[in-house]
């Protein structure tokens, strides 16, 4: 009977430890910040809220879905003054890289006007996968810009 017990009892914590998963660390699930861009003669600015939807196993890819919303202003030719229009936008967000330098890929839509164009924006973030202060360069079709936000 006791060898019985031994062999139970012994089971029971080898399958314990072959069961249990590696601790993997908690990216921050939403990303809120603002961002300023400039192309030639178009300024923008935009609120931006991304969704953190998927990662790699080893960490080291993060998958976002974003949503923006703000305005982009142009030099109307002829009269020398800024018009605006309020602007929308869908996203993909692809981050790489480890600890808080990431390596920022995006790509979606921005609507203005009725007018739909496809875009892809490149940069680097500094964000750490806890969440915190959110640092952002970015180079793209929609032009260059910077933005400061917070992730939770």
């Amino acid at each position: 009977m006791k060898s019985v017990l031994y062999l139970f009892i012994s089971l029971f914590l080898g399958s314990y430890n072959i069961l249990a998963e590696p601790k993997k660390s908690e990216s921050s699930r939403f990303n809120l910040y603002i961002d300023a861009g400039t192309f030639v003669i178009i300024n923008s600015v935009f609120v931006n809220l991304e969704a953190h939807i998927a990662s790699s196993r080893s960490e080291r890819i993060h998958l976002y879905v974003r949503g923006a919303y703000g305005s982009m202003n142009a030099l109307a030719f002829g009269t020398g003054k800024m018009v605006g229009s309020k602007t929308s936008i869908g996203a993909l967000t692809l981050l790489t890289g480890e600890g808080n330098h990431h390596f920022e890929t995006g790509a979606g839509v921005f609507h203005n006007d009725g007018i739909i164009v496809p875009f892809v924006d490149l940069g680097y973030r500094f964000q750490k996968p806890e969440g915190g202060i959110v640092l952002r360069g970015k180079a793209g079709i929609l032009g260059v810009g910077l933005g400061l936000g917070y992730a939770f």
